[in-house]
């Protein structure tokens, strides 16, 4: 019982500082990225945390299994190197005993990876398109400064000399749209906005309006008030799809929602996966370099994630077809586990 506790302590320990490690470095990430975007005014400050932190907790989907992953190359490495595996099977372990050890702490592993991704991914995707929805509209004076261009959706931009956030008034403005070939550009003294449940409306007053098309200048027109409504930011489908519960993506039948339901299933069997080739690649010898390991970790968790976000996005386009489609990624895993222990797998 010692023995078994000892060995578990040695992927435990380093699990946990990697991914407390993995989480501190992905989290400042995030708050530089979204803090550049407040100071941009295309989100308020108040909701940063909050979409770090739903961000966050998507990310542990990914995060857990390649910690847990590395964890094992680390600890079963170690074990080897400094002979006490040597140790153990000189004291009549057997390479199924130690490997049954860590049966128990692998399957509690996959089930807490399986919760995520069946349920904590659409829950947090909720409300994070929730938090982002409902405060990051397509256009608000109140979060904007002046003297700055600022694109809008689609093909557009906004400049104005002088911006009064609390009246969500603009002075001396400067817009641009482009819808095809078709470029409208709006010069005015002031612009105010007015907000409705569905869109955002601009009153722009004494103003010109050029119209272009391809052959040049097509018309000017000058207004002495002139409105225009935007629509709010609203979600994409992909978007609407991360966000559904499991139990509702069995019944979609497009490419999107396979490619989705797929993706959660993967999870945990990739998780798996990745720890049994991890037990594979792990053993070296006695007081030897451990570098080999570590290596060939990096080189399969690269080409597993990149080759199943590739196949999702595959799946999810209609270019290959649903099955195997997503789970080739997981699928090589099992084909490459067995192979890694008969030729690393030795007691040394």
């Amino acid at each position: 019982m010692i023995l078994k506790t000892y060995l578990r302590q040695q992927i435990l320990k380093p699990f946990f500082l990697v991914s407390l490690t993995l989480s501190v470095i992905f989290a400042i990430y995030l708050l530089g990225r979204y803090l550049a975007k407040a100071a941009e005014g295309e989100i308020p400050v108040q909701v940063v945390l909050k979409l770090v932190g739903w961000r966050l907790l998507i990310a542990q989907e990914i995060l857990l299994p390649v910690t847990f992953f590395f964890a094992i190359v680390f600890g079963v490495n170690r074990l080897f190197r400094k002979a006490e595996m040597l140790a153990l099977f000189a004291c009549g372990f057997e390479e199924k005993d130690v490997l049954k050890t860590f049966i128990p702490l692998i399957f509690f592993f996959i089930f807490i990876v399986a919760g995520i991704s069946f349920f904590l991914r659409p829950y947090a995707w909720k409300h994070f398109f929730h938090t982002k929805v409902q405060f990051e509209k397509t256009f608000d004076l109140s979060r904007l400064k002046g003297g700055i261009f600022y694109k809008l959706t689609g093909e557009g931009t906004f400049f104005a000399e002088k911006i009064e956030p609390y009246q969500k008034r603009a002075v001396e403005v400067f817009l641009y749209q482009r819808e095809g070939e078709n470029v409208k550009v709006i010069r005015a003294k002031e612009c105010i906005q007015r907000d409705f449940p569905e869109k955002i409306v601009l009153t722009f007053r004494e103003g010109r309006q050029y119209e272009f098309q391809n052959e040049g200048l097509v018309m000017i027109s000058e207004f002495e008030s002139f409105s225009l409504p935007l629509p709010r930011s609203l979600r994409t489908h992909e978007e609407r799809l991360k966000a559904l519960p499991s139990k509702k993506l069995f019944g979609l039948k497009d490419s999107k929602a396979r490619a989705e339901i797929e993706w959660r299933f993967a999870a945990p069997l990739g998780a798996l996966g990745l720890i049994l080739l991890g037990l594979g690649i792990s053993p070296s010898r006695p007081r030897e370099k451990g570098g080999r390991p570590f290596v060939l970790a990096l080189l399969i968790f690269v080409f597993y994630f990149y080759g199943q976000v590739v196949l999702k996005k595959a799946v999810a386009q209609g270019k290959i077809p649903p099955l195997p489609g997503i789970f080739w990624a997981p699928l090589s895993l099992f084909f490459l586990a067995p192979l890694s222990f008969l030729i690393f797998w030795r007691p040394k």
